[in-house]
């Protein structure tokens, strides 16, 4: 339920954004870039991962039922985690993004569950998502070319909270999307919700936030 209330919060902080009575990034901003990193790529990149699960002697469908099951968000958050260690140099240090991002999947809390995601799968869709978001990046094509650095990181925390399909057993979303948007100055949560945040989730709330 808390999960839930934290999704309506930040989605009315969003909102609050796209009527123009707050900073970015707004609603179609954010689903611009969730577009961007996802439903865009999934065409491309599909058939090649089917092929790569069946010369690893695993199940496509298997393969792609796990990327829905925390796959995407362990993506985004892998992101997140190389753009805060970037520090704004990303132009510099893009060719270490991928590693850094299979890394971060393939080391998740959620991978010693079951799942069929080895590493040949995860480097194939790794290597087309941030092919398409350094070059987007690097174009500054909308909305990537309005929005700040720390906007832009506010934007990816916020899909990876939207399309985590738990909260409460994905660790490393709690801890790089949702703590930060809970100490975020935007006010996206409210008071109630953080304590109710610290009684459920003991890592998700730093006290004093």
């Amino acid at each position: 339920m808390v999960a839930k209330i934290c999704g309506v919060e930040i989605s009315e902080g969003v909102a609050v954004s796209s009527r123009g009575g707050g900073a970015g990034p707004d609603a179609d901003q954010v689903e611009a870039i969730a577009n961007l990193l996802t439903r865009d790529v999934w065409p491309a990149v599909r058939d090649d991962i089917d092929e790569a699960a069946r010369g690893s002697g695993l199940d496509p469908k298997v393969v792609r039922k796990d990327l829905a099951n925390h796959g995407w968000c362990d993506l985004i958050v892998g992101i997140i985690r190389f753009l805060e260690a970037a520090q704004g140099v990303v132009g510099d240090i893009e060719s270490g993004a991928r590693g850094f991002v299979v890394r971060a999947v393939l080391q998740s809390s959620v991978q010693g569950r079951p799942r069929q995601l080895d590493e040949r799968v995860v480097e194939l869709l790794v290597g087309k998502v941030c092919n398409v978001f350094f070059e987007a990046l690097k174009q500054a094509l909308p909305p990537l070319n309005v929005l700040t650095d720390e906007d832009l990181l506010r934007a990816l925390r916020i899909i990876a909270v939207f399309i985590c399909p738990g909260l409460s057993t994905h660790a490393e979303v709690r801890e790089h999307a949702l703590a930060p948007l809970e100490k975020d100055g935007r006010g996206y949560l409210t008071e109630q919700t953080k304590e109710s945040l610290r009684q459920v989730f003991v890592d998700a709330v730093p006290k004093g936030a």
